[in-house]
């Protein structure tokens, strides 16, 4: 493949389908995990190997990952606002919607204490070295341990702070809740909670920071009125929130329990990333390739959340998976409400709806990883494309599917032809399919060394596209992933939305969930 294929490749998949380039432990092999192992695998990719915010992946990323070395955390429950461990944990288990932070809820309470203790020392060591510096810009004499010793007291947790208690939202409370709110946090979040500001405000450190629309649950440190309380409390250091802890007690209660009743019932059920765990049946006759077949009405099918790596409101923040297998193939099925049916032409710079599947046979890969030379990931992209010409449906069995728009040339490619399978019986969706393998940002190849490898056939209807993968359980090669029953496999999701302006880098991620072929 040529270097050019590569990049724009590794482009398309980067940040969310990426991690550091390390093999990931056997879970369990160890009594006391290693948070710095854990931190370098899953989270250095974006906050960088010194949680200095400069991770491979930082700038595709809004709003930008944190910088742990200014020792500055947004939901914290002290009154010094030093975070308790509880607070570090609380905020890996539950990621932060509207970021491209993911749950980390599927790591034990061993290894989320483990990783929060890292997170927890990078931010010493970096409040250390600001220490160490502004000393000796003043002409004081101070060594690094020294500087060490006054950055653990700095993060030492106070007291934690006195959360209003929650109250019946009638009469009275009501009135004052409304009030309160109207007059101290509208002019952000606006008058119904909907964050109608124009443009993000600036936090001291120059970061972007939206005011949050309430309505539509994207509430960072949890739903819960306990929660959105001590935001209030505590204000979040570092931004534009502030602390409302002087206000009158009966107050505070009312406008806690007035921002309660604004957020969306059940909003961390479809904002918040969770792993769950995808079962494919046995399908009557062969796997289907049709995205229409009505064998997929008895297939075990998930939700699943997704994040945008750019963040906005209207970005693709929740799809359904399927699967079924007969026995020698395996069919998964990929469908997501998209209002817009937006297909490119040869030009691969050019905005279209898109859809890609990654698989590891590892038992924690890196999260979305673009694994390691010695276990590489897998990866299904498809990416919709025009495919009518004047004969009516344009067959792709002697074309290039596979790469991607950067080449017009019709010549065979008989390791991996065909990728595509038309679908003339439905409404025409044509696109590309490329199954690759993922060693690294760069280090990205194309699979299949004899016959079909992975098929592909979609349809955009009434607004939802359903894109259906199919691929024999067996491996061909090494670097094939194992499909085949009782197998470890996971499996994770990005889409692409052309209308919302998704192109390369950008688009909209899950986490790692479980497959089980039965």
């Amino acid at each position: 493949m040529q270097r050019t294929h590569q990049l724009v490749v590794a482009s398309a998949f980067s940040a969310a389908l990426v991690a550091a380039c390390l093999v990931s432990p056997e879970r369990g092999e160890s009594a006391t995990p290693n948070g710095a192992k854990l931190y370098a695998l899953h989270c250095a990719v974006c906050h960088g190997p010194n949680g200095a915010g400069d991770g491979q992946a930082a700038s595709l990323l809004l709003p930008p990952p944190r910088d742990f070395t200014r020792a500055e955390f947004r939901l914290v429950s002290t009154v010094n606002h030093a975070p308790s461990q509880a607070d570090l944990v609380a905020t890996l288990r539950r990621g932060i919607p509207g970021s491209a932070m993911p749950a980390w809820s599927w790591m034990n309470a061993a290894e989320l204490d483990a990783l929060a203790t890292h997170v927890r020392t990078l931010a010493r060591d970096g409040l250390a070295q600001r220490e160490l510096a502004l000393a000796q810009a003043e002409g004081a004499k101070i060594d690094l341990a020294q500087a060490r010793a006054r950055a653990d007291e700095r993060l030492a947790p106070g007291e934690p702070v006195d959360v209003p208690r929650p109250q019946p939202a009638i009469g009275e409370v009501e009135r004052l809740g409304r009030e309160s709110y109207l007059r101290h946090c509208a002019a952000c979040h606006g008058s119904e909670g909907r964050g109608e500001q124009i443009g993000p405000e600036r936090n001291p450190d120059g970061s972007p920071n939206w005011a949050r629309d309430f309505t539509a649950g994207f509430v960072k440190g949890g739903a819960s009125h306990r929660a959105l309380a001590t935001r209030l409390v505590t204000g979040m250091p570092g931004t534009t929130m502030p602390s409302f802890a002087a206000l009158p007690a009966d107050e505070l209660e009312a406008l806690a329990t007035y921002v309660s009743g604004l957020v969306a019932v059940d909003a961390d059920r479809w904002l918040v990333h969770r792993q769950t765990t995808l079962v494919a049946r046995r399908a009557a006759g062969p796997a289907p390739t049709s995205a229409s077949d009505e064998r997929w009405g008895a297939a075990a099918e998930i939700d699943v959340v997704l994040a945008p790596l750019a963040w906005r409101n209207d970005a693709l923040l929740s799809a359904k998976l399927s699967a079924l297998h007969d026995g020698e193939s395996l069919a998964l099925r990929v469908r997501w409400r998209d209002a817009t049916r937006d297909e490119g032409s040869i030009d691969p710079a050019e905005r279209r709806d898109g859809a890609a599947l990654a698989f590891s046979n590892e038992s924690a890969p890196p999260l979305f990883g673009m694994g390691a030379s010695s276990h590489p990931v897998n990866l299904w992209h498809w990416r919709s494309q025009r495919l009518i010409d004047r004969a009516g449906v344009l067959d792709l069995l002697d074309a290039q599917p596979h790469a991607l728009g950067l080449s017009t040339q019709r010549h065979e490619l008989s390791d991996v032809r065909p990728h595509y399978l038309p679908a003339p019986s439905e409404p025409v969706a044509g696109g590309q399919i490329a199954e690759l393998s993922a060693e690294s940002f760069e280090a990205m190849r194309e699979l299949g060394q004899s016959g079909r490898a992975v098929a592909a056939s979609a349809r955009w209807e009434a607004g939802e596209w359903s894109v259906v993968f199919v691929r024999e359980l067996a491996p061909r090669t090494a670097n094939e992933v194992d499909l085949r029953l009782g197998r470890s496999v996971l499996v994770a999701l990005a889409l692409w939305d052309g209308a919302g302006g998704d192109v390369g880098g950008h688009k909209s991620f899950s986490i790692w969930q479980k497959l089980s072929v039965e």
